[in-house]
C-alpha cells in the first residue's frame, strides 16, 4: 500500500488522517495505546532502522544496536556477547553462533512500568525458530528464551516480571514470579515432535480469567491450562528490560552441556502489551496476529 508517511507503514492496512503518528503495524490497530512495546527484525524501520533515506540493509549486529519500537516508544537494543555471537538470517538474528550469555534483543527500561501500575495484568509475545527435537534443552532446571530479570541465578535470586523458558523433555514453562523472588505461578505445556525446527510464536497472558501458555506453529496450537490468576507481584518490576532470545538469566554454557545444542534458534518479533490498556482477549490477538505475520512469508 502506499503511505502519506516519512516511514511507510509497511505492514499496516490502515491509514488514519487524525493520528498523530502512523500506525507501522496492524498488530496496533484497536490496541488504545496499551502496546508497551514492539519490534520486528524484518521489518527495516525496527531494525536496522535510522533514517528511511540511506538505511542499510540488515545485518550482524553490535553490541548496543538500536532496536526501534513499532509502538512509537523508546528504542531498545541488542546485547552481544561477542563480535559475530549473533547473525542476521531469515528475517530475524540467528543465535546458533553464540557461546556466551546475554545474545539477545533487549526492549528499554521503562516498558514495564505501566503494567507493574496498572494491575499486572499482561501479554508476553515472541517470535522464534525452534531448535529441532535433538537439540532441545536436556539438563536440569530451566532455560530462558524470554525474560525480565539479568540475575545469572535466574528469577528465583531476582525481580522478575515473567519468565519463558524450555525443560528437558521438550517442555516449555511460563513462570510469573508473585513474591519478587523465589515463588512463582507456572503455565506448562509439552511440545509435541512435530512442532519442533519450525517458526513459532509463543505468548504468554495474565488477565481476569487467568494465566496461560500458548505455542503455535504451522502444525496448529499447544495450550497450557488455564491457570488462576493469583497475586500480584510484591516485587517492583516496572524498570527491568525484557529479552528475547539467550539472555543474561540462567544461561551457563560451562555447567550446561545441552545449550550447544539449544542455541539453534532464531529470534523474530516481540511484543508486550499492556491488557488493562488494551482492553483485548490476548488469545484472539494471537490468532489474528499469527495469521497476519505468517501471510508475509519473511521468517525462515
Amino acid at each position: 500500500m502506499s503511505s502519506k508517511y516519512a516511514y511507510p507503514a509497511l505492514y499496516t492496512s490502515l491509514e488514519d488522517d487524525t493520528a498523530s503518528a502512523p500506525l507501522r503495524d496492524d498488530l496496533l490497530i484497536g490496541a488504545n495505546g496499551g502496546v508497551a512495546w514492539l519490534f520486528d527484525l524484518s521489518f527495516p524501520y525496527s531494525y536496522p532502522g535510522g533514517p528511511y533515506s540511506g538505511r542499510p540493509d540488515a545485518g550482524a549486529p553490535l553490541a548496543g544496536a538500536q532496536v526501534a519500537d513499532i509502538a512509537g516508544g523508546a528504542a531498545g537494543s541488542v546485547s552481544v556477547s561477542a563480535p559475530g555471537a549473533i547473525q542476521y538470517a531469515g528475517g530475524g538474528f540467528d543465535l546458533s553462533a553464540a557461546a556466551g550469555r546475554n545474545n539477545c534483543v533487549r526492549g528499554p527500561a521503562g516498558c514495564l512500568d505501566g503494567i507493574y501500575d496498572d494491575g499486572q495484568q499482561f501479554m508476553v509475545v515472541g517470535y522464534y525458530r525452534l531448535p529441532a527435537e535433538a537439540d532441545w534443552y536436556a539438563d536440569s532446571g530451566v532455560m530462558p528464551i524470554f525474560a525480565t530479570n539479568e540475575h545469572t541465578g535466574g528469577y528465583p535470586s531476582a525481580v522478575d516480571m515473567l519468565t519463558i523458558a524450555a525443560t528437558s523433555g521438550g517442555g516449555l514453562s511460563a513462570r510469573r514470579q508473585t513474591n519478587g523472588g523465589s515463588t512463582a505461578a507456572t503455565a506448562s505445556l509439552t511440545i509435541t515432535s512435530g512442532h519442533f525446527g519450525k517458526v513459532a510464536q509463543i505468548g504468554c497472558y495474565r488477565n481476569a480469567a487467568g494465566f496461560q501458555l500458548q505455542l503455535r506453529t504451522s502444525l496448529g496450537i499447544l495450550l497450557s491450562s488455564l491457570q488462576a490468576t493469583g497475586s500480584n507481584n510484591s516485587g517492583d518490576f516496572s524498570s527491568l528490560q525484557p529479552q528475547w532470545g539467550i539472555t543474561q538469566s540462567l544461561w551457563d554454557f560451562g555447567g550446561k552441556p545441552s545449550l550447544a545444542n539449544f542455541r539453534e534458534q532464531r529470534v523474530y518479533r516481540g511484543w508486550i502489551e499492556n491488557l488493562v490498556v488494551s482492553a483485548r482477549d490476548p488469545l484472539a490477538v494471537l490468532d489474528a496476529d499469527w495469521t497476519r505475520v505468517m501471510a508475509r512469508g519473511d521468517f525462515t
